[in-house]
């Protein structure tokens, strides 16, 4: 069956991928700013200027903006057929031994598209989005690329995860019980009948072979898939290698990041235009196969359409004629898609998503991605890359010492049991803090507050002390607010915990010091907690409810520990006033960009490497 599959394929191969080309660079051009407008067209018609979490449940709420989705659905539709419909067209004449060309094939997938609008032929939308899937496992489409995806959408997805999840499950239920409507395109395109007659002659001839259809179908993707995926974990891997022997340490992520979008571009763009004609070249043989005594096997196709197909391969004259059609379609559309590369460069189009771009960045232990967690490596790293504040954990030794570690036990960074609590300064002081993380950093020690506090003083930078009282301790809080009175780094620095009875404390000794509550999970008015000034909340349990408490309370919100690009984003909806993270460059980076387009943001990427 596969063998059949990439001979069926390959008879017109040339012509095929000359298609998929011709089409992607056209929806490119087309299709991603009129998304994109009437994206922005829904935002205005429900009454709001900008989506941000403050307004995306208004923007929910309003009637017209399910309209406009409809009219994006049906265009998303009529993409995907046109796609699928050449595609066919194309496998057929492969089965019958003719030759086409890509000026073919595409006028007959308008010609299918455009029989949509025709009452009777309505339904095949629900066929679309039930059956295509299937199709375009692996990616649903390789032209819609340019979409920047709204990221509001995921936010709405966690505030209603178990409706939306239950929609999700029955939809795919849906499109697994549509399986037998499978070929409905292709008795819809090749013998031009309505929609109901096509389901109808599928349904017939897929009645016994359901998951002899379904399941090489996903095996093919799922190929494709790791073929694409070790691919790009091999380049990826080569890359890192070279850059990392030849460009500066600060360099080198910006670089490899760089170099994993230029490749994963890459691999997507060639796999989007082989695993949709691969996938119909299999289906159009099963169709081939199964349909024997359905219909008969010499039955005629549609007239018109083999006038078509003769009309466009008659005469030299009419090669040449359609060359320059195809080369005059892939400049223009390559003018439109430049055009629209300068407009979202030029921030002159774009979704009318607002992220806010305030929040400060504080560097988690200091810079833990790139070196030993509360290390004073990873402090200066910190400092050098840009972080607006450095976030540092203190235990007290058992000579009322304070040193900067996050654990009780020093073993998961040191390789040494015990605890601190029961260790001298001394004892901590010869711990190898470093090696865990690398041999570049080997023989890295434990840094006391008081080394920090003074690299601190001497460089402006604010610290966020996160205090770790600990049944071992003596005098923790006391000592750690007497040496922040000492270095006169009240203004300076925060002092937070997950006891909130250690952040009492810190008010009793001095009110005007700044604290931090810290939670994992918060439910309830937290906002109204008087001992705390910032609250510091993982940022999975940040909700419009918590946020709109904290803020009523005229108080801050921090949010931890942040490392993905998207994390980072559904964060900034809310409008958070720090973000923790172990890679604060990187960080910085996505809140910078945060309102560009996925084009503006490789662009501006791609020029500064040079």
């Amino acid at each position: 069956m596969i063998r059949k599959s990439f001979k069926l394929l390959r008879y017109n191969l040339s012509h095929i991928m000359m298609f998929e080309i011709l089409y992607k660079l056209i929806s490119l051009a087309i299709l991603v700013p009129l998304i994109q407008g009437l994206l922005n067209l829904s935002v205005s018609a429900a009454g709001i200027r900008y989506l941000t979490a403050g307004t995306v449940r208004r923007y929910f709420a309003s009637p017209t903006t399910f309209v406009y989705f409809f009219i994006i659905l049906l265009l998303l539709v009529v993409h995907l057929l046109i796609n699928s419909a050449g595609l066919i067209y194309a496998l057929d004449c492969a089965y019958h031994d003719e030759k086409t060309n890509s000026v073919a094939i595409f006028f007959n997938g308008v010609y299918d598209a455009a029989r949509v609008l025709r009452p009777r032929n309505f339904g095949i939308i629900f066929y679309v989005i039930t059956i295509i899937p299937f199709t375009y496992t692996m990616l649903l489409s390789g032209s819609v690329v340019g979409i920047k995806i709204p990221q509001f959408l995921m936010w709405f997805y966690r505030m209603h995860k178990s409706v939306i999840a239950a929609v999700i499950a029955a939809y795919i239920l849906l499109c697994f019980v549509m399986i037998r409507s499978v070929f409905t395109v292709h008795y819809y395109s090749l013998y031009n009948l309505d929609v109901k007659k096509a389901r109808r002659k599928s349904g017939e001839i897929t009645k016994k072979h359901r998951l002899k259809i379904l399941i090489p179908i996903l095996l093919i993707n799922l190929c494709m898939t790791l073929v694409i995926v070790f691919f790009g974990g091999v380049a990826t891997t080569i890359a890192s290698g070279i850059l990392k022997g030849i460009v500066s340490y600060k360099k080198f992520f910006f670089l490899r990041n760089m170099s994993v979008r230029v490749i994963c571009f890459g691999l997507f763009i060639a796999s989007s235009l082989l695993a949709t004609p691969m996938s119909y070249a299999f289906l159009s043989v099963r169709f081939y196969d199964l349909s024997y005594g359905s219909l008969p096997a010499d039955a005629p196709r549609e007239s018109e359409r083999e006038r078509r197909a003769k009309h466009v391969l008659e005469s030299k004259k009419q090669r040449v004629k359609h060359a320059l059609v195809i080369t005059s379609t892939i400049l223009a559309a390559l003018l439109v898609n430049g055009y629209y590369i300068y407009l979202s460069v030029t921030h002159r189009f774009g979704l009318n998503i607002a992220y806010s771009s305030r929040a400060t960045v504080t560097a988690h232990r200091g810079d833990s991605a790139h070196a030993p967690e509360n290390t004073m490596a990873a402090i200066r790293l910190a400092h050098e890359n840009q972080a607006d504040i450095i976030e540092i954990d203190v235990r007290e030794t058992a000579d009322g010492a304070y040193v900067v570690i996050h654990d009780e036990s020093p073993y998961r960074t040191t390789g040494v049991k015990g605890k601190i609590g029961r260790m001298t300064l001394e004892q901590v002081k010869r711990l190898d803090a470093g090696s865990y993380f690398s041999e570049e950093y080997a023989g890295e020690r434990i840094p006391t507050l008081i080394e920090v506090l003074t690299y601190a003083k001497e460089n402006d930078i604010f610290l966020n002390i996160e205090l770790k009282p600990a049944q071992t301790d003596h005098n923790y809080v006391e000592g750690i607010v007497d040496l922040i009175h000492q270095f006169e780094f009240e203004d300076q620095c925060v002092l937070a915990s997950m006891s909130y009875k250690s952040i009492k404390r810190v008010k009793e000794l001095d009110p005007d010091i700044t604290t931090a509550y810290i939670m994992t999970v918060a439910y309830g008015e937290i906002g109204s907690m008087e001992y705390a000034d910032i609250f510091s909340l993982k940022h999975t349990y940040v909700s419009g409810q918590i946020v709109r408490d904290i803020r009523a309370n005229d108080k801050s919100l921090w949010t931890w520990t942040v490392n993905r690009d998207l994390d980072v984003k559904n964060v900034l909806l809310f409008d958070v006033d720090s973000v923790i993270t172990d890679d604060p460059y990187a960080t910085k980076e996505v809140i910078y960009r945060a309102n560009d387009t996925l084009i503006n943001d490789w662009f501006q990427r791609l020029v500064e490497s040079y």
